[in-house]
């Protein structure tokens, strides 16, 4: 114990990781650890173990921005936390990792009080958060891990009692412990369906087991509790070290690679196994007449019955012992007329015999899953499976300290991570290949359309002028089909005379009276004849003049064509108001004389239309 402000020697900035040390033993292990906890970095990682110390106190390390930091993070990147932990199994469980879809499982141990329920419920806060779960869900399942280690704390204590009053009903208690852990997984089930309702529940899916167990306890009295909690903790801690030291070792020398033996205390001596019970039957029957051990290498031991005497295999003898249930006992069970017996027992949960289960016949080859996710790293196709081909690929990622043994690859922790930055390098190369490629073809397409688009458009203007000129030739060779009105002029009036003579006595305007020229052909064609001029118009030049002919002839074409037969009198003629195409002056000096209100019509110049001129 380190009091606060009182570091000494022990005192450091510490690594995240121990195990990229030089050099770990006892003494700097906890040099980095005391330094990290005095700085409040109650997180470290030995490679892929995270070491939690309990602060005593609330950190401001679990809030939403942290969480949102460890969603598919990089572990380099981060420093260690819980939410990593959670983080990275729920990528795993999910196939985002290197070893593909896998269910996966986090072991919790310490000591009692070292704060392991609280790191549970951090776990499932965070899985929570990444899949998205809503907070009354989260509480819920907050909720039913507290109930539930309440219930099994209760359960150690009942469990107490009831070893008292057994006494050699074996069976029964057989019966009792599978027909419990039966319900335990019944009700598991249950509780999964209503808080996930739209979940098939026959559809097999991926799940995250989280093992929170008692501590290690020692109290001032310790009884049948602590022995069992203890002998529990000491299972944990065998199969850690089984896993982490010996079969790595043992794993090593087959592969026929170079091994540093690395020196664990070994707690196997304190658990029972097969020898050590034939070594204390030994130690205990020595020199009964009715026992004789087995001499040589045999693991076993002989009785002498009555009938003669017995040799005893002993090997599997614990594992046998385990309560096992008979399978007569188990018929009854699933033919019980009580439904939740029936429902309990039917199925293959305990893999009794000549039940096939293909979930659980699978072969893997660490080289055929290597291949089959990561050969296009190689970038070609058709990879072969061989050895050469797994080794090119780590080459290609560029992965240094692992080994290749005769049948396996030795990878470290980190290396998954590595291969899963390749390949989201890649895949972000791919995209934007594709980008590229899609943004070819699309200017490309584009390119045609626009060729297609103005290849029409002149097309269209080549019609368009074919069809004008034929229209031109049309009305040159066309017959007057119907008399166009001629405007009607004013005669020039005389300037008046001087006042001082007699000759300057003016009278006053007489309209021009219509002449019988008029009345009786009071049309001519505008195309075969030449209309006087217009007035106002004597200053334009020779190419305005034509476009104002062309825009005259246009719009007498409209009126012979659409306009004259409506407005056309029985006898011919058309009536006194229309005044033909003349212009706004000559319109102005008819209406000059003329009293108030009168008015004319005169077919527009410029456009096909009428204009209304009015005193």
């Amino acid at each position: 114990m380190v009091p606060p402000g009182e570091p000494g020697l022990l005192a450091c900035d510490g690594a995240d990781d121990l195990a990229a040390l030089e050099e770990l033993d006892e003494a700097r292990l906890l040099q980095n650890l005391s330094g990290r906890f005095l700085q409040q970095r109650v997180y470290t990682y030995i490679g892929d173990i995270l070491i939690a110390m309990n602060p005593f106190q609330s950190l401001p390390l679990y809030e939403k921005p942290v969480s949102e930091k460890y969603q598919n993070h990089d572990k380099g990147i981060l420093p260690p936390h819980i939410f990593a932990i959670a983080d990275r199994a729920y990528q795993a469980m999910l196939g985002h990792l290197a070893t593909g879809p896998q269910n996966q499982c986090i072991v919790i141990s310490g000591e009692s009080g070292a704060g392991k329920t609280e790191s549970v419920k951090l776990l499932l806060q965070h899985i929570m958060h990444l899949c998205k779960g809503n907070s009354q869900l989260e509480q819920q399942i907050l909720q039913k891990e507290a109930q539930k280690l309440f219930e099994g704390k209760e359960h150690l204590c009942i469990g107490d009692h009831l070893s008292l009053l057994s006494g050699c009903a074996d069976a029964r208690d057989s019966i009792a412990k599978v027909a419990y852990g039966r319900v335990f997984g019944w009700i598991v089930r249950k509780i999964n369906e209503l808080l996930a309702e739209n979940v098939d529940p026959e559809v097999k899916l991926r799940e995250i087991g989280i093992l929170d167990i008692f501590g290690f306890e020692n109290f001032v009295v310790n009884r049948f509790e602590q022995l069992c909690i203890n002998l529990a903790n000491e299972q944990l801690q065998h199969f850690f070290n089984y896993h982490i030291f010996q079969l790595e070792q043992a794993a090593y020398q087959e592969e026929g690679l170079p091994w540093e033996a690395i020196t664990f205390n070994n707690n196997k001596p304190i658990l029972a196994t097969d020898k050590t019970f034939v070594d204390k039957l030994n130690s205990t029957f020595k020199g009964n007449s009715h026992f004789q051990p087995c001499r040589g290498h045999v693991l076993g031991f002989s009785i002498i019955h009555y009938a003669g005497k017995v040799q005893y295999a002993s090997s599997g003898l614990l594992e046998k012992n385990r309560d096992t249930l008979p399978a007569n006992i188990r018929g009854l069970f699933i033919n019980s007329v009580t439904p939740l017996l029936s429902v309990l027992f039917t199925g293959n949960d305990h893999l009794s015999p000549k039940i096939w289960h293909d979930l659980f016949f699978v072969k893997t080859a660490c080289s055929q899953m290597l291949l089959s996710k990561y050969r296009i790293l190689l970038i070609k196709p058709d990879v072969p499976l061989t050895r050469e081909s797994c080794l090119e690929i780590l080459r290609s990622a560029e992965l240094k300290g692992w080994r290749c043994g005769k049948s396996r690859l030795f990878f470290k922790y980190w290396h998954q991570e590595l291969l899963t930055k390749s390949m989201d390098r890649l895949e972000k190369a791919a995209i934007i290949i594709q980008k590229t490629y899609k943004r070819f073809c699309c200017r490309k397409s584009y390119q045609k359309l626009v060729v297609e688009l103005r290849a029409r458009e002149k097309h269209l203007q080549e019609e368009a002028e074919r069809e004008r000129n034929r229209q031109l030739e049309l009305e040159s060779q066309a017959q007057i089909a119907s008399p166009v009105p001629v405007p009607r002029r004013r005669r020039p009036q005389p300037f008046p005379r001087s006042q001082h003579g007699a000759d300057s006595l003016t009278q006053p305007p007489v309209p021009r009276p219509r002449s019988k020229l008029t009345e009786s052909t009071p049309f001519d064609n505008f195309l075969h004849s030449s209309p006087c001029p217009v007035l106002g118009t004597e200053g334009q030049t020779g190419e305005e003049e034509e476009m104002r002919q062309i825009k005259r002839g246009a719009t007498l074409r409209w009126f012979r064509e659409t306009q004259a037969w409506k407005v056309m009198q029985d006898d011919g003629a058309f009536p006194g108001w229309l005044h033909g195409m003349i212009s706004r002056r000559e319109a102005e000096n008819l209406l000059m004389d003329k009293p108030l209100g009168c008015f004319l019509v005169r077919i527009s110049q410029s456009r096909p239309g009428y204009t209304l001129s009015y005193r």
